[in-house]
Order: C-alpha cells, then structure tokens, then sequence
C-alpha cells in the first residue's frame, strides 16, 4: 500500500490506480495529512501546487508547452522534468526578462558562420540565472529550480523561429 507524503492529490489516497490523472475537476483538491495521520483538505486559488506534490512535466512539442500555465509558487523549489515530445529540437528557457533577453540574445549570435556548417553552442555569462535546458527529440532532462520571488517569471524557446511561431508557454505566481 502507498503511503500518504505530507501532501498530495486527494485522489490519490483511494484512487487503486495512482498513476492515472486527477480529475480535472479534483485538480485543485489537496490533501494534507496531519501528524496523527488525518487528511484535511483544503481548495486553492489555483490547480495545483507542483512544487510539493512532486516533479512537474512539461512536455514540449512543435512550438508549444505543456502545460500553460504554469503554476509556480514564489520561494519553493520546483523539480521539473522536461521531455522533448517534438520532431524537432526544443529549448525550455525559464527566467525573467533579463534572462530570456541573454538566452535570445545568446541563440542568435551562435547561428552558423556560413551555409551548411554547425553553430556554436550558445552560452551566457555566469550568474545570468533562470534554467536553459535544449534537448532533442524524444530527450528528457530532470532540473530543480528555485522560484525567486518579486520577480515575473517567462518560459520560452529561443531556437531559431520558435518564439515567432508561438513556443512561448504561460508562468503564472501564485500564493501559497
């Protein structure tokens, strides 16, 4: 039998089958449990809280995330686990402003010198911050990241013509 983590999916504590998706309708339903072994559940303002519930996926497919939104919260630290669902290479790019301006700044000097040949990888100075992750087809990448609070967070592709087609995902802070 499972047992119960500080907090997960109420789903999860009678559903026989603990990989199958919650629900959409139960997806911001979180159980809590207490040290006597109670669970208490509480509704959020959001969906879900990732970060403690366990590795958030994001797939990335041909130009775009999943899922959109994501739902961050300020001071946890999130591990995500990326997987390159596409037919082409993807970057997953996590970060302020500042951040995705060096990473777009970074792919577009990197391009190619001439015709046919190889671009350089591209890199940022140290301490730019944020996560960069660019994978290939059918890769997967596991990455833990802090949420730095105060701050905007964007998610996006900085691969040749990827932003200008959409790759572009939504981040959104909650409150715990």
């Amino acid at each position: 039998m499972r047992q119960a983590t500080p907090l997960m999916l109420a789903s999860t504590l009678t559903d026989p089958n603990p990989r199958r998706m919650p629900e959409a309708a139960d997806s911001s339903r979180i159980s809590r449990a207490s040290p006597a072994g109670m669970v208490k559940k509480c509704q959020l303002p959001f969906p879900s809280l990732h970060s403690q519930i366990g590795p958030v996926t994001v797939i990335m497919r041909d130009y775009v995330f999943n899922p959109t939104p994501l739902y961050l919260v300020p001071g946890e630290t999130v591990t995500f686990s990326v997987i390159n669902g596409g037919l082409l290479p993807h970057e997953f790019v996590l970060g302020d402003a500042s951040v995705q301006d060096a990473w777009a700044t970074a792919n577009a000097a990197a391009g190619p010198a001439a015709p046919l040949a190889t671009a350089a990888p591209a890199s940022v100075p140290p301490g730019t911050g944020g996560i960069e992750l660019v994978l290939d087809p059918g890769q997967q990448a596991t990455v833990t990241y802090p949420v730095p609070a105060g701050q905007p967070l964007q998610l996006m592709c900085h691969l040749p013509g990827h932003v200008e087609r959409g790759m572009v995902g939504s981040v959104i802070l909650a409150t715990p």
